[in-house]
């Protein structure tokens, strides 16, 4: 082992590094809630440590956001919903945006927000879940709210549990409100993530849900 540092807190995610600095978060205190960035060098000396705002600590304790690093900008997302940009030299906020307050996101979290933030120059990622075979109002009314020539291209990935539920109708919505503010599409296309796991015991009809829902598991009473 060529390096370690104890006691920085609880985390469900991992290290970034960039310009020959190491930066992670974590939760320390789960009754303050605060979100924690740390800084370090490449021995492991610690370097300066920033509280960036409140964390979710309802379940699951830990911070779930991999910082994401530009050139002297850290960009961290909270678990419990808000975008923080801070200088990578002394983690000073720069600027900040809440989902819920500034963007009208559902207040209503179950299990904290478990994204990364991701950069790729003036190309714009939405990767969103796919509600009710379509995108979510959230996603819609903030591709509405797109300032034409903001960004360069826009590239619509969908997130479903099963490839043969969805089709190009879930991004139709996005990509009406795209063309119509003049930007070009790069990828459109669906992640499928089998998240339907049905046990059925040997000797036993198929159930319903099992021939609906795709995914079966066969298992022996043994």
């Amino acid at each position: 082992m060529l390096l370690s540092y104890e006691g920085l807190g609880q985390e469900h995610s991992t290290v970034a590094t960039a310009n020959g600095r190491i930066y992670v978060s974590r939760i320390r205190d789960s009754v303050q809630s605060m979100g924690t960035l740390f800084a370090f060098d490449p021995a492991g000396a610690l370097l300066w440590t920033k509280e960036y705002g409140r964390d979710f600590t309802d379940n699951f304790i830990g911070t779930r956001s991999i910082p994401e690093v530009l050139d002297e900008h850290i960009y961290i997302e909270s678990d419990a919903g808000a975008v923080y940009c801070l200088n990578a030299s002394d983690g000073k906020e720069i600027w900040s945006r809440d989902f819920v307050q500034d963007l009208g996101v559902d207040s209503v979290i179950q299990f904290g927000y478990a994204e990364s933030p991701l950069i790729d120059g003036d190309h714009l990622i939405l990767l969103y879940p796919v509600h009710g075979f379509n995108a979510p109002r959230t996603v819609k009314r903030f591709v509405k709210s797109l300032p034409p020539a903001l960004f360069g291209s826009i590239s619509l990935i969908a997130v479903g549990c099963a490839g043969n539920w969805i089709n190009e109708a879930v991004s139709a919505d996005l990509r009406k409100s795209i063309s119509k503010k003049s930007y070009s599409i790069v990828v459109d296309e669906v992640l499928a993530i089998p998240l339907t796991l049905i046990m059925n015991f040997a000797g036993k009809a198929e159930s319903p849900a099992a021939r609906l829902f795709g995914l079966e598991l066969r298992a022996s009473k043994d």
